[in-house]
């Protein structure tokens, strides 16, 4: 496991270090439970790894 933190766009910046050390999931931790339960995740940082990644994401809270 390796913590991460990135300058500018967040997205780009996890995504771009995913892709560079050949990752084989990304796992994000989300704050918001009640949206997780109800399958949404609104908004931020959240919303676009799950649009923009080409590898697969694990959200936990």
């Amino acid at each position: 496991m390796t913590t991460v933190k990135p300058s500018g766009n967040t997205t780009d910046q996890l995504l771009t270090y995913c892709q560079g050390k050949d990752a084989d999931i990304l796992v994000v931790g989300s704050r918001g439970s009640a949206r997780l339960r109800s399958g949404l995740v609104h908004g931020g940082t959240g919303r676009s790894i799950l649009d923009d990644a080409t590898l697969p994401v694990m959200i936990s809270h």
